[in-house]
């Protein structure tokens, strides 16, 4: 039997129209078979985190200190221990802070110590002072890095330092006015506050040890600007400080 041209027409309209994306879809083609029509969405890329160092760093600080009034009579060494903190507002500028606790050993003539007025002592004729203070120091300074890299930092720094004053610890020598010599040891617990009292100067070399910290050897000099302790004493302090540095790392979005 054949089949006119115009009962092909009619099966042309009369069927069904296959969709492939569906039979996909719906599990009855294989899925390691691209569905051909799909288009793929494509996935949002994940913004990573990366990190930079931060701004501020911190620091264990220790050293030898050295005191002499007038640059005469270089006593026993005295120690410091301390936390450091600094903000880098630039690759070459730095500001620095820290709280620092410091033993001074310091031997004095008697016309460089002044014992407050209408004291006893003042009364004496002092020959000589030896004696030590313990003290906490808070400097403010700013640094300035002449050159640096990667791994290695030449800086010079200045600043000025306040004193709160811990412990006195004194032995003088003194003559009567009969001519008569004693020696007086004298100590106190105190908490007097000297604000502003030295100029600090120092310069330093600084080497990273890692990312994230380094290590700083610092000679340094103080200038006093005004008298410390009971007797109002001027001292002069050099030394060194040694510092373990931690910079922390800060993540940032790309």
């Amino acid at each position: 039997q054949t089949t006119d041209q115009s009962d092909i027409g009619v099966m042309k309209t009369t069927m069904p129209v296959i969709d492939a994306q569906q039979l996909y879809e719906a599990g009855k083609i294989k899925k390691d078979i691209p569905a051909p029509s799909a288009e793929v969405a494509k996935k949002p890329e994940v913004k990573q985190n990366e990190t930079k160092l931060s701004k501020w760093e911190f620091g264990l600080l220790t050293g030898p200190d050295f005191n002499n009034v007038k640059f005469k009579h270089n006593y026993k060494t005295g120690l410091n221990l301390g936390l450091t903190a600094g903000y880098r507002i630039s690759d070459r500028w730095q500001v620095n802070t820290g709280l620092i606790y410091t033993k001074k050993w310091y031997k004095v003539d008697g016309e460089d110590f002044t014992a407050p007025k209408h004291t006893w002592l003042s009364y004496q004729d002092i020959q000589m002072v030896t004696g030590s203070c313990n003290m906490f120091e808070i400097p403010l300074n700013v640094r300035y890095d002449f050159s640096y890299n990667a791994m290695n930092r030449f800086f010079a720094s200045t600043g000025i330092s306040s004193y709160i004053m811990d412990k006195q610890d004194y032995v003088c020598d003194y003559t009567t006015n009969l001519g008569q010599s004693y020696i007086f040891p004298w100590k106190e617990d105190s908490n007097y506050n000297y604000a502003m009292s030295n100029l600090n100067f120092s310069i330093g070399y600084e080497r990273s040890i890692g990312k994230n910290f380094s290590i700083q050897a610092e000679p340094y000099f103080k200038l006093p600007l005004k008298g410390l302790g009971y007797g109002s004493i001027k001292m002069n302090s050099y030394g060194m400080f040694v510092t373990f540095k931690y910079k922390p790392s800060v993540r940032i979005k790309k």
